[in-house]
């Protein structure tokens, strides 16, 4: 059974939210089109994976406008955009846990967020950077936040906060236990799941 990193967090959302369960199952479903916040972030990290080419000022990238008013130096690290796929045992079921890092460097992860709202809370409670630390075995995780206001005609990106966490010794066992948590929701809600695995 394939499942994204970015599913389990989906489901974790789910369980502390007032999220209805079919809207979980439309997302989980890639049924959902993507809402405009979703195509800024999309655009804005291909602009970042491109930023060696461009200065970040006030740039024209996949109809948005992103204009940076902030004062802050942002490294990025060379090996961007890299695919991952790693398979984890739950019981009888394969699990391929799949993701896609934004950046490698050493032993650190690093994943770019374009947000209206700086939540350091959010990204501790998330799957993603234990999910990437676990598959690539780094030392610690970097969320490159960048914090920005959607005016319509232009997005005003005003702060950049980044935020990191470090791998701890129960790091691995608490991915397992989301990704058998996940296992157990799709063997009641997305049967399809296993039958695409057979």
């Amino acid at each position: 059974m394939r499942v994204s990193v970015t599913d389990l967090d989906q489901l974790r959302y789910y369980q502390n939210s007032d999220m209805e369960l079919g809207d979980l199952l439309a997302r989980l479903r890639r049924e959902t089109p993507p809402t405009r916040a979703m195509a800024a972030g999309t655009a804005f990290h291909d602009l970042l994976e491109h930023s060696a080419e461009v200065e970040l000022v006030d740039v024209e990238h996949q109809g948005f406008r992103f204009v940076f008013d902030l004062d802050a130096e942002i490294a990025i690290p060379a090996m961007r955009e890299i695919k991952v796929e790693k398979v984890y045992r739950v019981g009888n079921t394969d699990v391929t846990l799949v993701g896609m890092v934004d950046a490698i460097e050493g032993g650190a992860g690093y994943d770019h967020k374009l947000t209206a709202r700086f939540d350091a809370e959010r990204y501790a409670n998330a799957i993603q950077w234990r999910a990437y630390c676990d598959i690539f075995g780094c030392q610690r995780f970097t969320y490159n936040v960048f914090v920005a206001k959607d005016e319509g005609h232009r997005i005003l990106v005003r702060s950049f906060e980044p935020v990191t966490f470090w791998a701890y010794p129960s790091l691995h066992r608490d991915l397992m236990a989301s990704v058998r948590e996940f296992v157990e929701f799709a063997h009641e809600h997305l049967p399809e799941r296993f039958e695409q695995a057979a």
